[in-house]
């Protein structure tokens, strides 16, 4: 299920992300930050790496990502979720 609070240029940036470096030909790394919060890291000498915050519960988490070292100024959101009400 997608935010509904994000436009369509957010999501058409997030696409574009599949044609950089790093995507192409990165690395992927799993930092376990909590029991219910991973995060992967993308990364490719030379170029920008990205990293993507998942919360693997459904509850609101508030997390330190200050022992990631990155540059929280340029942090974009996207919010996805999961409808299990299905069953």
């Amino acid at each position: 299920v997608l935010d509904e609070s994000i436009n369509l240029d957010d999501y058409l940036q997030f696409i574009e992300l599949r044609k950089h470096e790093t995507f192409k030909n990165g690395n992927l790394e799993t930092i376990h930050l909590t029991e219910d919060v991973l995060v992967l890291k993308r990364y490719l000498q030379g170029y920008e790496s990205f990293y993507a915050v998942i919360n693997l519960e459904s509850e609101k988490k508030i997390v330190d990502l200050s022992e990631l070292n990155i540059d929280l100024r340029r942090i974009t959101a996207l919010k996805l979720s999961v409808d299990d009400s299905k069953g």
